[in-house]
C-alpha cells in the first residue's frame, strides 16, 4: 500500500505541473461523429426521430464542453477522461464498471485524479434508456446527444493517458491535433462513413471499454507524429504533414466513435421496449 501511495503521489505532482485537458475533439468532429451515427443506425422508429431532429443531436453533441464545464467546472472537466496509468501495471485488468468497487480500491481522490469516463458513458447511457422508458423526448435527445460527445472522447487517444499534451517538449500537441482533425473532419467524416457500422451490443460497459484501449495503444504513435509534423512552418503546414500521416488513424477512430456511438443508441432504444416515439412527442 506505501508502495502505490507513492506512486499516485507521483502522479498527482506531475498532473500539478501538467493540467487536465480541457477538450477532446473540437467541435466540428464531435458534430461529425454525431451525424455518422444517425446515418448509420438501420431503419426504424428511432433513426426517423433521430433523423428528424439531427441538428439538434449535434448541437447537443458539443455542450459539454461548450456549456456544461463553465457551468460545472471540475467537476465536469474529469467526466471527460480517464488517465489509465492511475491504475497500475495492467489498468484494464483493474478497471471494472462498479464505481463503488473502484473508489473503495483506489480512493476516491485517486478517482477524482484520474477521471471518470467510461463511467461517464454508463451513467449518461441510463439516463437516455430512464428517458425512453418514461417517453420524455426532451431528455431523450439531450442523453443521445451528450451520449456523442463522451463517446467521442473515448475515441481520442489523448484523452486516455496522463500524456496527453505529450511530454515537457511536446507542450501544445492536443490543441495542435484536434484543430488538424477539426480542419479536415469533412474528408475524414467522408472516408469514416465507409467504415463506421452499428453492431449489436448487449451491455454498454465492454464495447467503452474495448474502445479506450484501442485508442490509447495509438498515444506514442501520436507523440511521434506530431513531432514530425512540427517543423517550424505554418499551421496549415503542420497540418497538412500531421493529416498525411496519420489519416488512416483518424479516420478509423472516428468511424469507432460513431460505430460505439449507433451501437448504444440501439440498445438503449431496445433496452426500453423499442417505443415507436416518444409519448410526450
Amino acid at each position: 500500500m506505501k508502495r502505490a501511495g507513492a506512486i499516485a503521489f507521483a502522479i498527482v505532482s506531475l498532473l500539478l505541473l501538467h493540467p487536465a485537458p480541457t477538450r477532446a475533439w473540437d467541435n466540428r468532429t464531435h458534430r461529425e461523429i454525431a451525424q455518422l451515427a444517425i446515418e448509420r443506425l438501420p431503419p426504424s422508429p428511432l433513426k426517423d426521430y433521430f433523423l428528424a431532429n439531427d441538428e439538434r443531436l449535434r448541437r447537443l453533441s458539443v455542450e459539454p464542453d461548450s456549456i456544461l464545464k463553465h457551468r460545472y467546472g471540475k467537476a465536469e472537466q474529469i467526466r471527460h477522461y480517464i488517465n489509465i496509468e492511475y491504475f497500475g501495471a495492467d489498468p484494464f485488468a483493474a478497471i471494472v464498471a462498479d464505481r463503488q468497487a473502484m473508489e473503495r480500491k483506489f480512493g476516491v481522490s485517486t478517482m477524482q485524479h484520474a477521471g471518470t469516463l467510461p463511467w461517464t458513458i454508463e451513467e449518461v447511457a441510463e439516463g437516455l434508456h430512464q428517458a425512453w422508458a418514461r417517453g420524455d423526448c426532451e431528455q431523450v435527445l439531450q442523453q443521445a446527444g451528450y451520449l456523442a460527445h463522451y463517446v467521442g472522447d473515448a475515441s481520442q487517444p489523448l484523452h486516455s493517458t496522463i500524456l496527453f499534451d505529450g511530454y515537457r517538449r511536446d507542450r501544445g500537441m492536443h490543441a495542435r491535433i484536434e484543430l488538424a482533425v477539426d480542419d479536415h473532419i469533412d474528408e475524414i467524416g467522408i472516408a469514416a462513413s465507409r467504415e463506421t457500422k452499428a453492431p449489436a451490443i448487449d451491455s454498454v460497459w465492454p464495447p467503452v471499454i474495448a474502445q479506450i484501449r484501442e485508442a490509447n495503444s495509438h498515444v506514442e504513435e501520436l507523440i511521434q507524429a506530431d513531432r514530425s509534423a512540427r517543423n517550424g512552418g505554418s499551421r496549415r503546414d503542420y497540418e497538412e504533414a500531421f493529416i498525411g500521416r496519420e489519416r488512416t488513424l483518424v479516420v478509423s477512430e472516428v468511424a469507432s466513435a460513431a460505430s460505439l456511438l449507433a451501437s448504444i443508441w440501439l440498445f438503449e432504444w431496445k433496452h426500453s421496449g423499442s417505443p415507436a416515439k416518444c409519448s410526450s412527442q
